[in-house]
């Protein structure tokens, strides 16, 4: 988590170029659920985690790169160190 987060926002690509805000999240959230994910198995998603506060967002994390089968996707134990809004 980060030290002054008042929540995150878990955003999803599905070209590898745009992201568009999934979820929000309280602060020092740790899981999320993706129920809109395809049941193709050459569905790929990419996901990036932003902090917020003061209706501000910090820097995203890196980015991670999903191909999956079928859904839903949970995203679960997802590192964010590094984060930091000023």
């Amino acid at each position: 988590s980060s030290l002054s987060e008042e929540g995150y926002a878990i955003d999803r690509s599905v070209n590898a170029a745009s992201f568009a805000t999934l979820t929000t999240t309280a602060a020092n959230a740790v899981t999320t659920t993706d129920t809109g994910v395809s049941a193709s198995p050459t569905s790929s998603y990419r996901y990036r985690v932003r902090a917020t506060a003061s209706g501000a967002f910090s820097d995203a994390c890196t980015t991670s790169a999903l191909t999956l089968g079928q859904g839903p996707l949970r995203l679960e134990g997802l590192q964010l160190e590094g984060i930091k809004l000023d």
